[in-house]
């Protein structure tokens, strides 16, 4: 066989084995590519064609080594370089993987492909205006690709240039209309937006597409949730927790906490969750153990909310009390940079304030290691704006999930959950992936400096009747559930001229439970809905409500303390988990335990005997303006030295290299 003919074959393989690649028939393409290697085990197309199939099968390792000899064989190689990147990106390493790209396009400056994952891959790296200008350079060179429009869209989305993310998304669905991921993020975008009806059906159709698919089936409940669409509401539950229950990713963690869930699912839900967006092997390594014990712990919170924010009401007195002698404060904050009185409290309380929302999770790790954190807090937990990633590359030596999210985030590297004995009993702990950090009094910290608007505005003007009796319930509407609201529009049934003060949602959710008032036999005008308010109004009006009653299966929180704080008693049910159980421990730390019903059916009667007993309310109020003062809830410095004595033991057990342990606080 003569030389050229030799060549001919060998390129006549080769484009046999590409043909199969283009086709999807990735093994009869390998096939062939190991014959041809056979032949030249160095030829670099081969080679990175092989890498390329390995990565398109999942074997990332396999693929960069393949690729990376490719490159040694042939450096100035622009698709080699591109492939490499995109496997990078894959393992997570857009450090590596930028550098890959960058050199695909200074070998080939047109490479529009390179241009896109170049996109991406600052993206992952949280240099979003380079990210942008990378993928309309590849726009500019005339690519037309879904993948383009789809990940310029979800940066645009992440810069809050929201109405240019929908025009995206919505070229790549006009591209690509059976896209379930498209169809996935535009319904969360839509969601942002309050066009709650549009998230829905875009979550529908994502959902028709692929009826398993990761997390989507979440979204459509929570939206539904809070649109108030409950027809068909409790078959979508049931199908998640079934899902759950088998190890799949239905629903992310937070929309399972709305809805009657168990300790153990929450904790199933967690786990898939993490295993899928936090892979094993992506922590940093190890911290080295201190030499000696330090003269001040440095105790680092990690939070999106240092503003005027929920969480900030609650724990802002606690950072303000930590004994400085003892502990060093650091907050490092990704949230937004705003200037409210809140965040000017918050920065003023912290020995060192980091603004660190530019930086990639694995850069903050870092800037706690290098600030020498011994104690890292983690705020969010799996909530909005969270951060998790930080964690999973282990950012302090004790690492510790608190306050914001009420139930484990079902990892390996989160060693503390701090709860108390009533939202988490003993009998429940093995549903926890962390170990239980259990205060004596109550989980949650609340600010004693917290000001009530000293003008109570009338009933009239609040849209109330100056007559009859007002069930209040302040919760997001997402927390109210058909089962709680027939309850509800019974109390009503049975209270002659009473009401039901809800606070504002969305307006068509705020319709929806109108109509089923009207459905229960209840008349629509007795919902009374209030808009949101300045928290010192806010707690001021509470004076012209009677009984707040509380949610089933994810409590009042917050709400529940401003209600007690001012002076408003609480209904609760002891739900099963810490969402359903959180009011209860707020009642038995105020000193209210007897406001704690055990099932619905006592929840109802005790709603209707208060509501028929005018001395008996009047009694509870005047026991909480007593123990405002003194009681446990309120007693800021108490919890401070409580936390504080937690966070000492951790670190104790630590330094003694013990593994972390359940530990109850006295």
């Amino acid at each position: 066989m003569s030389t050229s003919r030799t060549r001919l074959s060998f390129e006549d393989a080769l484009n046999a084995g590409i043909q199969f690649h283009q086709a999807g028939r990735l093994q009869d393409a390998e096939n062939v590519y190991r014959q041809l290697l056979a032949v030249q085990p160095r030829h670099p197309e081969v080679l990175h064609l092989m890498g390329v199939s390995a990565h398109q099968k999942g074997d990332h390792a396999s693929a960069a080594k393949l690729i990376r000899a490719a490159l040694e064989i042939q450096p100035a190689h622009p698709a080699a370089h591109n492939s490499l990147g995109a496997v990078l990106l894959a393992v997570g390493q857009a450090g590596e993987a930028l550098e890959a790209l960058q050199r695909a396009v200074d070998l080939s400056p047109d490479y529009a492909e390179a241009w896109t994952n170049r996109g991406i891959a600052l993206g992952e790296l949280r240099r979003s205006d380079e990210a942008l200008a990378s993928y309309d350079e590849a726009l500019h060179l005339g690519y037309d690709s879904p993948l383009l429009h789809f990940n310029r869209a979800r940066l645009l989305q992440l810069l809050e240039r929201l109405d240019e993310a929908l025009g995206a998304y919505g070229r790549t669905l006009a591209q690509l209309p059976g896209y379930r991921e498209a169809w996935h993020n535009l319904g969360a975008l839509q969601e942002k937006l309050g066009r709650l009806a549009e998230a829905q059906a875009s979550y529908e159709r994502a959902v028709q597409l692929e009826p398993e698919a990761p997390y989507t089936r979440g979204h459509l409940l929570f939206v539904r949730l809070r649109r108030g669409d409950w027809k068909g509401l409790e078959a979508l539950g049931s199908a998640i927790l079934r899902a759950v229950d088998a190890g799949r990713a239905a629903a992310e963690p937070f929309p399972l906490l709305a809805i009657d869930s168990t300790p153990r699912q929450q904790l199933l839900c967690a786990t898939a969750y993490a295993a899928d967006k936090f892979p094993a092997g992506t922590a940093l390594p190890p911290i080295p153990a201190p030499a000696e014990a330090p003269e001040r712990l440095r105790l680092a919170y990690f939070s999106a909310d240092f503003h005027d924010h929920a969480t900030a009401h609650l724990i802002a007195e606690v950072f303000e009390r930590h004994d400085r002698s003892r502990f060093e404060l650091i907050a490092f904050s990704f949230g937004p940079r705003s200037d409210d009185p809140w965040r000017r409290r918050l920065v003023a309380a912290f020995d060192h304030f980091e603004e660190v929302g530019d930086l990639t999770d694995r850069e903050i790790a870092l800037r706690a290691r290098a600030l020498g954190v011994h104690v890292a807090v983690d705020l969010k937990g799996y909530t909005q704006d969270c951060r998790t990633g930080i964690f999973a590359h282990r950012a302090a030596p004790v690492q510790v999930n608190y306050l914001g999210y009420p139930g484990t985030l079902g990892v390996p590297w989160m060693d503390y959950l701090i709860a108390d004995p009533v939202v988490v009993p003993a009998a429940d702990r093995e549903h926890y992936a962390e170990r239980i950090v259990a205060l004596p009094d109550c989980y949650q910290p609340n600010d004693s400096t917290k000001l009530i608007a000293g003008e109570v505005p009338s009933r009239s003007r609040l849209g109330l009747p100056e007559e009859g009796f007002v069930f209040c319930c302040f919760n997001n509407n997402y927390k109210i559930t058909p089962d709680v609201f027939a309850l509800w529009m019974r109390l009503l049934a049975r209270v002659p001229g009473s009401v039901l003060w809800l606070l504002a949602a969305p307006p068509e959710a705020m319709e929806a439970l109108r109509r089923e008032a009207v459905g229960l036999g209840i008349a629509a005008e007795r919902l009374v809905f209030a808009e949101r308010a300045p928290l010192a109004e806010h707690l001021a009006r509470h004076a012209q409500a009677d009984l707040f009653l509380d949610t089933f299966h994810y409590n009042a929180h917050t709400t529940a303390s401003d209600a007690l704080w001012a002076g408003l008693p609480v209904l609760t049910r002891l739900g099963h988990a810490f969402p359903g159980r959180v009011a209860a421990s707020l009642l038995t730390a105020a000193g209210l335990p007897e406001l704690i019903a055990a099932d619905a059916v006592e929840y109802e009667s005790l709603a209707v005997a208060l509501a028929g007993d005018p001395a008996r309310l009047a009694g509870l109020r005047q026991r909480l303006a007593a123990q405002k003062g003194r009681c446990a809830l309120f007693d800021c410095g108490r919890y401070t030295r409580k936390l504080e004595a937690a966070f000492e033991a951790m670190w104790s057990r630590h330094m003694a290299g013990e593994a972390p342990a359940h530990l109850d606080i006295a």
